[in-house]
């Protein structure tokens, strides 16, 4: 099943804002990566459960249609690079947030993918060195 479910959501605009203050970052072409990893504040906070995702596509990116198709994109990448995610220590329970820049209206499927993996491998170098 194609499915992205709440649990693996950034769905509050507090907690978005929190990983893009507080967080580590790697620029790219297509994306700004920002990590940041989570501690429980309450007992309800899935801490344990994975990383989660928070996508941002500003009107640079391109209309409302181009925006919601980059955002697509970049979830269904997540959601296949979610396994690995899971068994790195280092990214397995922090908070992502994607920023899409304006070249990602062009670019493929593929290279968004290899653009997301290719940020998160880097993030994960730079907690490693930390």
């Amino acid at each position: 099943m194609h499915a992205f479910p709440k649990s693996v959501r950034l769905r509050r605009n507090q907690e978005i804002r929190c990983t893009l203050d507080q967080g580590l970052k790697v620029v790219g072409p297509l994306m700004v990566v920002f990590l940041k990893p989570r501690v429980a504040a309450l007992p309800e906070d899935l801490v344990g459960g994975g990383s989660r995702l928070g996508v941002v596509a500003s009107r640079k990116v391109g209309n409302a249609v181009v925006r919601n198709r980059v955002k697509r994109q970049l979830r269904e990448a997540y959601r296949h690079l979610r396994p690995e995610l899971l068994t790195l220590a280092a990214l397995k329970d922090g908070d992502v947030v994607v920023v899409a820049r304006a070249a990602a209206a062009t670019a493929s499927s593929a290279s968004m993918a290899e653009a997301l993996q290719h940020g998160l491998r880097r993030l994960k170098r730079q907690i490693d060195c930390r």
